[in-house]
């Protein structure tokens, strides 16, 4: 599908599609450190109308760690990707490994890296999963708690609001948030999140199985519910374009958003 797709953006109709898209961060981090992996993807928006590149950037920490642009080339037009290192990369500054119960600065945000206004949102998962002796996932585990995974989202007076008819669709493994206002080219929205902590009460969560050993004795088995888990952040922007904004969205994202100027009120 990817190689299809690749091939239509060479084609003269891809000149006149405008793209709604996406920077998918993977974070994946245990209780003993961190690691992560980057992914990217698209998804297409059709608007009859020749646009200028659009752009958008995830930002952790003052840094892109992901970047996806839909830029004019010789051959018409291409993505251009890039990133400077993994997310959470840096998480742990001067700890040897990840402390339980402490609050890291975990700071995102999301810039215009295109040439043409737009509005964006972000979707977030976060879960915990078995992984094996590499360290990759095999498993999600549905059955432990998600809130443990504090990631701290700004909302009350940040330019970001949630879509109650998002909360109802998404588990609570997953938070989708919209920012307000235009973003121009080149600027940055207000930070979505500033701090990443595992909840205490991973480290002394668990259960006890009883049973008898060859002699008929007792043997009571003890089992920190969380030990050897791997805690999951996903993050994915989208961005989409100003002109005839109601629909655009509605197109995109299947939202209807209601809009006092310039600025998105609500969505539904």
């Amino acid at each position: 599908m990817m190689k299809r797709f690749k091939e239509f953006l060479k084609t003269p109709t891809a000149a006149i599609i405008l793209f709604v898209f996406a920077a998918v961060l993977i974070i994946t981090g245990g209780i003993g450190g961190t690691r992560a992996a980057l992914a990217l993807f698209s998804e297409q928006y059709n608007a009859e109308i020749r646009t200028s590149y659009i752009g958008v950037s995830l930002i952790e920490n003052d840094t892109v760690v992901a970047r996806r642009d839909y830029i004019p080339d010789t051959d018409g037009y291409e993505w251009d990707e890039s990133g400077s290192h993994l997310l959470c990369e840096n998480l742990l500054g001067d700890d040897a490994v990840l402390k339980i119960g402490k609050n890291y600065k975990e700071e995102l945000k999301v810039a215009n890296s295109g040439a043409i206004n737009e509005y964006v949102r972000v979707i977030i998962w976060k879960y915990w999963a078995e992984v094996d002796e590499d360290g990759e996932i095999v498993s999600k585990r549905q059955d432990l708690d998600s809130d443990l995974i504090d990631l701290h989202f700004l909302t009350d007076g940040s330019g970001w609001i949630l879509s109650e008819s998002d909360a109802d669709a998404f588990s609570k493994e997953c938070t989708v948030l919209y920012y307000t206002e235009i973003l121009k080219p080149g600027d940055e929205t207000t930070l979505f999140t500033d701090t990443l902590r595992i909840d205490d009460k991973a480290a002394i969560l668990v259960s006890e199985t009883t049973s008898k050993d060859e002699t008929g004795a007792t043997v009571i088995t003890t089992v920190y519910e969380y030990d050897g888990k791997q805690f999951v952040i996903e993050a994915e922007a989208d961005a989409v374009q100003t002109h005839n904004a109601e629909d655009a969205i509605l197109s995109a994202w299947g939202k209807h958003a209601t809009f006092a100027g310039d600025t998105i009120v609500n969505i539904q």
